[in-house]
């Protein structure tokens, strides 16, 4: 197989775009806020689809960053990302909110 060239068989990113802004508000706190967008293909044929795999995805984040204290963060975000898949079961919406506390030891 001496000169032959195979293609690659995982994931492989042909665009992606992003972008993200933390804004100072009221009180210490960060108002955190992004965008991204990814086309991605995939090499190779799925074999329980009889298809190759091609994908767009967008994530939009938005959330508040709050320091109570000195070593002490509370975050809470809201994240929405959609997948946008030839194949079904790749194609998906998904939302979620998250409380984060934080300590930072140094």
């Amino acid at each position: 197989m001496t000169g032959t060239k195979r293609r690659p068989v995982g994931r492989t990113p042909v665009r992606r775009r992003q972008g993200g802004r933390r804004i100072p508000v009221a009180g210490g706190s960060q108002a955190v806020r992004s965008v991204a967008a990814q086309s991605a293909r995939y090499g190779g044929e799925n074999v329980f689809f009889a298809t190759k795999r091609k994908d767009w995805r967008y994530d939009l984040n938005a959330g508040v960053a709050y320091k109570p204290a000195r070593q002490w963060t509370v975050s809470t975000q809201l994240l929405y990302t959609r997948s946008d898949s030839n194949i079904e079961i790749n194609d998906f919406d998904r939302k979620q909110f998250l409380v984060t506390v934080r300590r930072d030891f140094f």
